[in-house]
């Protein structure tokens, strides 16, 4: 995903002039903001600032080969990507938009044009986009937006509404994720046989740049009360207690369940937090590049 997700904005955002965004566009951009650009229903929705996670974002790049000038042009005019990854839909895995300033779109339509492997499609709002079959990959360009998806790249359903609590949360943040489904933490969980019924509200993960050149993973779960948020942590302190003996041959599941609870649990009123110890750059893109890959390959079975 992430290399296609590459090829198509710098595409997008990199060949051409500059054009005029018609009526019809400019009423749609300003319809909705953040993840309402966004089908419900994702296994996880993620926010990424780019000027935080500069950094982190250059090293990926360098591990997945796609580190070159027409990436970087593309990062230096982006604000911020936000993405959805889709484990049960049939028409789609993943969608997403940048937003930056004067993406450049004269010579789009020329160049693209010419390409046989891209062709020029109408979606239902009557907006154009771009498509490659070969890719899996689409896009529509706009002066501050690219939309892009490996099905039709625009929305056509009610959009998604973050929580209150995930917009506070990712302030100042690199990275934030948001899991709609709070008891993925369960299927973790039952990797240990240790079983979890409690009511989690909201779950989410960020990654923040600590002095030095560090990186570090925080882990926010909301509980429907403190009392249910006291027995979480209890609980994530037992996780704690079992790490050294456990069984779990995947060495990447092994490695998450390390970092998530390498601390011991911090509970605030309803909400509980695991903080992860602080990793350099080349350790943290190397465990998302790792994650990334076997995440793709389960998108294709």
């Amino acid at each position: 995903m992430i290399k296609r997700v590459v090829y198509a904005v710098v595409i997008a955002g990199l060949l051409g002039g500059c054009a005029t965004t018609s009526k019809q566009a400019r009423i749609f951009l300003h319809q909705k903001n953040s993840f309402e650009y966004l089908p419900p229903a994702a296994l996880l929705y993620i926010d990424v600032d780019i000027k935080n996670s500069r950094p982190l974002l250059d090293q990926i790049l360098k591990n997945i080969k796609q580190d070159n000038k027409y990436t970087k042009l593309f990062l230096n005019k982006t604000y911020s990507v936000l993405a959805a990854y889709y484990n049960e839909r049939p028409d789609m895995k993943f969608m997403g938009i940048s937003r930056g300033k004067s993406y450049p779109q004269g010579a789009v339509n020329i160049a693209l044009s010419s390409n046989k492997n891209w062709q020029k499609n109408i979606a239902s709002n009557n907006l154009d986009y771009w498509s490659n079959k070969r890719n899996k990959i689409s896009f529509a360009l706009f002066n501050s937006r690219v939309f892009f998806s490996d099905g039709i790249p625009f929305l056509s359903e009610n959009g998604t509404t973050e929580p209150e609590d995930f917009n506070n949360f990712k302030k100042d943040t690199a990275i934030a994720l948001w899991f709609p489904d709070a008891m993925i933490i369960k299927n973790l969980l039952d990797m240990m046989d240790i079983p979890v019924n409690l009511p989690i509200d909201n779950f989410f993960a960020s990654v923040e740049e600590r002095a030095g050149g560090q990186w570090q993973i925080i882990f926010y779960f909301a509980a429907s009360s403190p009392s249910y948020a006291k027995a979480l942590a209890s609980m994530f302190r037992i996780v704690r207690g079992q790490i050294k003996d456990l069984n779990i041959k995947d060495p990447l599941a092994l490695k998450l369940i390390t970092i998530m609870f390498t601390q011991m649990p911090q509970q605030n009123g309803n909400e509980v937090y695991l903080t992860g110890l602080p990793m350099d750059t080349s350790t943290l893109a190397g465990l998302i590049t790792s994650a990334y890959s076997i995440m793709n390959k389960n998108s294709k079975k």
